[in-house]
């Protein structure tokens, strides 16, 4: 939905204005393009803009390209799936092996939750417990980084372009302000000049989008961390991974 798809008529008549007075303000009175919802056709769409303000000829014209391939998450949280599942089966193995062995007269094997760790011995020196630590710090950085460029993001464009594009279909009226979440909305819903793409002086959705794209393929690393730690992950954990990366790359 564009601002060239909003309906142009004289905003001074309430029956026919593109804008819903009653509620003071706000919405285009447009239905958003059906096109929009379906199983979307991977060959027909064009490459999106290459978000990121730097980068060479590689990251720009190979590297980009292929990361959004859709065969590229589809293998990779394939392999990631199958991979956890037999190494949660081996670990499952062990630690009921070590369970036994601490009770041999017990009738009945506990939930696995339950069942003692089999630690590897990496997984109890302190370059892995460092290790741990910078994977938590950074993913808690990133998420803050995210989150508060994001919030900038809409923050500026609903009260720049946004707003500035209110004033121009409103005819100069005066009597219409528009509330923050009247702007919010519109910066949502406009996908050319919402806050869906990179405008001058800050990034849209397009750049941190991809971001945390790319960052659902390291997070499988939390799944790595419990295995090594001699415990059996979670299906929560391997569904979230796997499903995270190609609904990201979806979007």
């Amino acid at each position: 939905m564009s601002a060239e798809n909003i309906v142009d008529v004289p905003i001074t008549d309430p029956e026919v204005s593109p804008f819903n007075i009653t509620r003071g303000f706000t919405f285009w009175s447009i239905r958003p393009d059906p096109n929009v919802v379906g199983f979307p056709h991977f060959d027909s769409y064009p490459l999106p803009e290459y978000p990121l303000p730097w980068g060479n000829d590689f990251m720009r014209n190979t590297l980009f390209p292929f990361t959004l391939k859709w065969y590229v998450p589809v293998l990779y949280a394939a392999a990631y799936f199958i991979g956890s599942t037999l190494m949660n089966n081996y670990m499952l193995k062990k630690q009921t092996e070590k369970f036994k062995k601490l009770n041999p007269d017990a009738k009945e094997i506990p939930h696995w939750k339950k069942l003692p760790a089999v630690p590897t011995a990496f997984s109890k020196t302190k370059f892995f417990k460092f290790l741990v630590l910078m994977h938590n710090v950074g993913l808690c950085i990133f998420s803050v980084w995210t989150f508060t460029g994001m919030s900038r993001s809409i923050h500026v464009n609903a009260n720049g372009r946004i707003a500035d594009l209110i004033k121009i279909k409103s005819e100069g009226r005066t009597d219409l302000k528009p509330s923050g979440w009247d702007k919010l909305v519109c910066s949502i819903c406009d996908t050319d000049d919402g806050m869906q793409m990179n405008h001058d002086g800050y990034k849209g959705l397009e750049f941190w989008a991809y971001w945390f794209y790319i960052s659902k393929f390291y997070e499988v690393v939390d799944t790595m961390i419990t295995l090594t730690k001699g415990r059996k992950s979670m299906f929560l954990q391997l569904y979230h991974h796997s499903g995270a990366l190609l609904e990201f790359h979806l979007n």
